[in-house]
């Protein structure tokens, strides 16, 4: 298994499933990238501002077809911008390939059906007395109407984060790189592909054993402010560029006390079981991706593969597996002229 169980790596894998648990609001209309009105208000004291960043791209060298990656996050700040270079770059292509087309109406509509319980059964149904009472008491913690207690525990966690964004710069979902992406390919009428299988993806997470799903959310709903904590750790390194803090951050050589610590402040004890959720979010999804983007590599198609960052790091990742099938991939250096690269 590629990633440690530490509360680090479970954060970014969060910011990973909001890309696919977008249909749980409707898509925003196609519109230019206007800031919201409020970018000049009072910032929280310990809130990051966006500065200049280096991006995750990546060219794919040996196929038919110009290939490029990009590791994404799906929350950013709204004063996030692409660089000019990168903006050259995606224009140039006919496609983009995303995790799921957030615009897709259609797609989108056609998963509700897996975000909530059955008629009658709630997740206190499936919880035991530890996770009952930490739902409950972060459910008040947060504001959040009880109604919620309907939705199954993956569609929990996201609707968590997104409250804990609530009176930030930070917009969960509608302010996510990929969106952005999305709507700039729609405006170019680019074609737009989906890179896997939205449903077989939350079936597989809705699927994983009861003990299992209620570990990851004691894990992924601290209070606001460790959330946020973890999310502005988190988003420091995406920022930077920095493909080996990337790789320390997800994968720490030390264990750290509190990567352990559930969000109601005891220990949590992993199983074997819970490595399942580490491989569906991961390992499974890289390859069932990796070989859609080789099926774009022979095709002779250009396109722009965008998706999120834990995707490309590591062994396994798609980077990994795409070296691994004889193509070559270099890192794209977009601060200097067209062309130049540097090793991953």
């Amino acid at each position: 298994m590629r990633a440690k169980k530490s509360r680090a790596a479970i954060c970014l894998l969060l910011c990973l499933i909001l890309a696919i648990t977008a249909c749980q609001s409707p898509a925003p209309e196609p519109d230019p990238f206007p800031l919201p009105d409020d970018l000049e208000s009072p910032e929280p004291a310990d809130e990051i501002l966006t500065p200049m960043h280096t991006d995750f791209l990546w060219e794919v060298l040996g196929g038919q077809g110009r290939v490029y990656l990009m590791g994404t996050m799906h929350i950013v700040r709204d004063d996030y911008v692409f660089t000019p270079a990168l903006l050259d770059i995606f224009d140039e292509m006919d496609a983009l390939a995303l995790e799921v087309d957030m615009l897709d109406i259609s797609l989108l509509s056609g998963l509700m059906d897996l975000y909530s319980y059955p008629e009658g059964e709630t997740i206190l149904d499936h919880l035991s007395e530890r996770g009952a009472a930490h739902l409950l008491n972060m459910i008040d913690v947060y504001g959040l109407d009880r109604s919620i207690l309907h939705s199954r525990p993956f569609a929990l966690s996201s609707a968590f984060m997104v409250a804990a964004f609530e009176g930030t710069h930070f917009r969960p979902i509608v302010g996510g790189v990929d969106l952005m992406l999305n709507l700039r390919a729609w405006e170019l009428g680019m074609t737009i592909h989906s890179l896997e299988d939205s449903r077989a993806v939350l079936e597989n997470m809705n699927n994983l054993p009861a003990d299992t799903q209620e570990r990851i959310m004691v894990l992924t709903i601290p209070t606001p402010d460790q959330m946020l904590e973890d999310f502005f750790a988190l988003y420091d390194v995406f920022l930077s560029g920095d493909y080996q803090r990337v790789l320390d951050f997800l994968y720490p050589e030390e264990w750290e006390e509190d990567d352990a610590i559930g969000g109601d402040g005891l220990p949590i004890e992993f199983t074997d079981d819970d490595d399942l959720y580490l491989y569906y979010m991961l390992e499974h999804r890289d390859n069932l991706m990796t070989d859609k983007i080789i099926s774009f590599l022979e095709s002779g198609e250009n396109v722009f593969v965008a998706a999120g960052l834990a995707h490309f790091v590591g062994e396994g990742s798609i980077i990994y597996l795409l070296e691994e099938a004889g193509y070559q991939v270099v890192r794209v250096d977009l601060t200097q002229s067209r062309g130049q690269v540097f090793a991953a």
